[in-house]
């Protein structure tokens, strides 16, 4: 059995999301419905080639710029810190909320469910 290559709006897809990890936009850009977009990037993220690419395109630009983990955690934590001190507590815990996005403390995922109604009987 071999694996289907990706397709043209599939190749789309992942360049678009690689410029700023909005799959919704991505989806758009790559020449899907808007009304349907979510849904799309939803599926094509959960392709585990696609999520390969996207993987395999962004760490050499990672590399390239010198972001590690490590650094972009101080770098937020500096933030936190510099906002505590100025008294912008939002901006403080949204600097600690990307922290804990950053270190897999939160994980952003949505549950799509469908039931059957029972058909309602108007008399």
């Amino acid at each position: 059995m071999s694996i289907a290559p990706l397709t043209e709006r599939q190749r789309r897809f992942i360049t678009e999301y690689a410029k700023d990890g909005n799959g919704t936009q991505a989806a758009i850009r790559a020449g899907f419905s808007p009304k349907g977009a979510s849904v799309q990037s939803t599926r094509l993220l959960g392709y585990a080639k696609i999520r390969a690419t996207i993987e395999a395109t962004r760490t050499p630009a990672l590399e390239k710029a010198q972001v590690t983990l490590e650094g972009h955690l101080n770098a937020l934590a500096a933030l936190r810190d510099r906002a505590v001190e100025l008294e912008q507590i939002s901006a403080a815990v949204a600097a600690e909320t990307n922290r804990g996005k950053l270190a897999g403390y939160y994980v952003e995922r949505s549950l799509v469910a469908t039931v059957d109604l029972p058909q309602v009987i108007v008399e």
